[in-house]
């Protein structure tokens, strides 16, 4: 399967299904700050694996390696396309979709008996510490149902113990392919407490807060829950912190399939925002203009 990413100073977009608009204006899928960009200068469209683009009438015009573009042009992979005075480069991804075996599993885990770290059962090797697990031993670990360790993980002693995020969304996007939605919440709930202590010290990442709003917006498309994307603008208030530009970009894209309309938590949200807009960096205002473009999308 392939897929395209749009790349762009310092920033890599992927291009969905359906359209993506590139100009000046903050409703676009892509904003770019340059007077000579028209408020809607060009489309992309993505249908399956093939990318196309075509100027929207814009004052200046387009041009996909130096050539005007004139009605639908296909793209590939490598383009150099030309908007204005500003260049976008395109990137196509070959991927190969493949289940492993953990996968096929179900949520059943145990814990390594030496370094007490989530295993699948079909684990013979623990991903932690590479040590073996003794599958002949009359005392081997006990099965562990994450339905039952995640109502409470800070109580529950048989709770291995996980010291990275990955591996709880891995956990939690793995409920989630089994259709059970409620203990992917409770997991990425797990991940928002611990993502809040990490930022009253400053040890927060930002692939972690990343992996929350992933995870948050892939519940709400499959549950059709658009309070996930509530709950996003939530964490992100009460840590005081700009969303990601990446975890923007995928807002951009996912809002609508969740049914999603502004509420209180945003626009509470970008109150805050504008609070800490005084200390922005150039680049930390252009993803504040792009989250208050969201306001227009969820209306």
């Amino acid at each position: 399967m392939t897929k395209y990413r749009i790349i762009y100073q310092n920033s890599s977009i992927e291009a969905p299904e359906g359209t993506f608009d590139i100009g000046r204006s903050l409703d676009c899928n892509l904003v770019l700050d340059d007077p000579s960009v028209s408020r809607v200068h060009a489309t992309l469209t993505r249908i399956d694996e093939d990318l196309f683009i075509e100027d929207r009438g814009s004052r200046n015009g387009c041009s996909v390696n130096g050539t005007p573009v004139t009605g639908r042009v296909r793209l590939k992979d490598g383009d150099e396309v030309k908007i204005g005075h500003q260049m976008i480069r395109v990137a196509a991804v070959k991927q190969e979709i493949k289940v492993s075996a953990a996968a096929k599993n179900t949520m059943g885990l145990v814990a390594c008996p030496h370094c007490r770290h989530w295993m699948s059962m079909d684990d013979h090797i623990c991903p932690s510490c590479g040590r073996s697990r003794d599958l002949t031993s009359r005392t081997a670990p006990p099965r562990i149902d994450v339905a039952d360790s995640a109502e409470d993980p800070e109580n529950d002693t048989r709770l291995p113990n996980v010291h990275s995020g990955q591996m709880i969304s891995g956990l939690a996007r793995k409920a989630l392919s089994l259709n059970r939605s409620d203990e992917a919440l409770k997991l990425t709930a797990s991940l928002i407490e611990s993502a809040i202590k990490k930022e009253s010290t400053g040890e927060s990442k930002e692939e972690d807060l990343e992996a929350i709003v992933e995870l948050l917006v892939e519940i709400g498309i499959a549950t059709q829950a658009p309070e996930r994307i509530s709950d996003i603008f939530s964490f992100f208030n009460t840590i005081r912190r700009l969303i990601p530009r990446k975890s923007v970009d995928l807002l951009y894209n996912s809002v609508r399939r969740t049914g999603y309309r502004s509420c209180p938590e945003m626009h509470r949200y970008l109150t805050t925002l504008g609070e800490l807009s005084r200390k922005f960096s150039p680049g930390e205002k252009f993803i504040h203009r792009r989250i208050e473009g969201l306001v227009g999308l969820c209306s």
